[in-house]
């Protein structure tokens, strides 16, 4: 079986002719593709075909057989506007309609005529290479000895008018260059009219011209951004107002851009919802927030310079995560917010289910949990000081920690006689006298995960515990 799909292969009754098929073409991406060339059957002589479609190949099943379509790499030809414009006659493609995909190796040849009235043809270039010039009043041939890779062929065009409503029609004409850093992708208009970026035109001394360039071109997680006009115009903006004072340059600038999808997380791996990020690359900043995906620069390092979670602060200060943007990719951050775990028992170590936790930051955002069959609740904290308590039956256990790390957390809630005022005295007095003895303890259990903080280490301490 060759490199495309194919169908049809397995075991079959004796007698049985079964219908193999594959497509024609297939892999066909940015320029390069395969087709199918040729079958044999067990190892015999090769049988060309050609065609865009499907293939069926009838094989009888009189003994085993082993069918191999043969597959040869193809490669596309593009013509830019100029191209298309002086097209006389090209190099058949390899299959009948196909737009200008060759097998590897063949030789394209691209015969342009020559141009009258106002447009003319004065040079073509392959994938933006050396400007070969053309004799304006005739024909001219482009060749492309071997199809070993895709191509561009570029026809530059110089275009004569006149844009001074009569005011300046005997003024001596000025040659004016139109070029781009990214050829045959870039459409202009020039009064109107469409044009390829890469262009020259001939117009009177003091007309003045409209200039209209797009502000993006978008393929598939990437595009190209307008940048600036450069030359003869200094301007940032895509659309412009020229005035020909002489033989003059317009250079048409963009940057390369790729879709950046950005996924934060905590300090142990678990998804963060951000209210607002800031990134810095280069000499920009950007402020993302909802949709946290960007068009970012090629070869550019961004860092996370702020992130806002909770109405607190959470991204490492000094900006350590940063990355760098060379494709369409998706990056995920992690943040300085750690997974705290409490437990809430009663004082003979019962875990307490149902009981509401509360924690309050030192940037005064409450969060709330309630507690599971095991009486643990976890809640994600910023890095800094907070405050943990927990209610049950009106009783409150409190305590401060810093969320130096991620860790656990137990708090104990003592029964009281209010609370249990219908229980005998006699009961409940040794549980008040074990209460008295152990009061205000809080038991603190620290499983530091140092995973990451998120790039530094932090040391944690913890203080003694206090009894009465």
């Amino acid at each position: 079986m060759g490199g495309c799909s194919t169908s049809g292969g397995g075991f079959y009754e004796p007698g049985v002719v079964v219908n193999v098929t594959s497509v024609g073409v297939c892999n066909r991406a940015d320029g390069s593709g395969t087709r199918v060339a040729s079958w044999s059957l067990d190892g015999g002589p090769a049988n060309v075909v050609s065609t865009l479609g499907e293939l069926a190949v009838p094989v009888l099943m009189n003994q085993d057989h082993v069918l191999t379509f043969n597959d040869v790499a193809q490669y596309q030809l593009t013509l830019d506007y100029g191209a298309n414009l002086t097209l006389f006659s090209v190099t058949p493609p390899a299959l009948s309609g196909d737009a200008y995909w060759y097998d590897s190796g063949q030789e394209v040849t691209f015969v342009g005529r020559a141009l009258t009235g106002s447009i003319q043809a004065v040079g073509w270039s392959v994938d933006g290479g050396t400007l070969n010039p053309i004799d304006p009043n005739s024909s001219f041939t482009a060749a492309i000895p071997d199809m070993n890779a895709s191509h561009v062929l570029d026809v530059a065009i110089s275009v004569s008018s006149d844009n001074c409503a009569g005011s300046c029609s005997s003024a001596a004409p000025s040659t004016v260059y139109l070029d781009t850093n990214e050829p045959g992708k870039v459409t202009i208009t020039v009064d109107g009219v469409s044009y390829p970026a890469y262009v020259t035109f001939s117009w009177p001394t003091g007309s003045v011209h409209t200039i209209s360039a797009p502000s993006d071109i978008v393929s598939s997680g990437s595009r190209a951004a307008f940048a600036s006009w450069s030359g003869a115009i200094q301007s940032g903006d895509p659309n412009i107002r020229f005035t020909v004072n002489g033989t003059s340059k317009l250079a048409l600038d963009y940057k390369v851009q790729y879709l950046v999808r950005l996924s934060f997380e905590d300090a142990v791996g678990n998804p963060i919802s951000l209210q607002s990020a800031t990134l810095k690359g280069g000499n920009s900043t950007l402020k993302l927030t909802g949709n946290f995906s960007a068009w970012l620069n090629y070869g550019t390092k961004y860092a996370l310079s702020s992130a806002i979670w909770q109405g607190t602060e959470v991204a490492e200060p000094g900006a350590a995560d940063t990355f760098l943007v060379s494709s369409p990719s998706r990056f995920i951050l992690p943040l300085m917010v750690y997974p705290q775990s409490i437990k809430v028992e009663d004082p003979y170590s019962i875990p307490l289910a149902g009981v509401a936790v509360h924690i309050s930051t030192a940037g005064g955002v409450i969060m709330s949990a309630v507690t599971d069959a095991n009486g643990v609740a976890t809640l994600d904290v910023p890095l800094g000081l907070y405050y943990a308590s927990a209610d049950f039956l009106g009783i409150s256990s409190t305590v401060w920690q810093g969320s130096i790390g991620s860790h656990s957390l137990t708090l104990m809630v003592y029964i009281s006689y209010p609370v249990i005022g219908t229980v005998i005295p006699l009961v409940i007095l040794p549980i008040l006298l074990l209460l008295r003895h152990r009061r205000n303890e809080v038991k603190m259990v620290h499983d530091v995960w140092f995973r990451r903080s998120p790039s530094r280490v932090f040391e944690q301490k913890t203080a003694p515990s206090s009894h009465e």
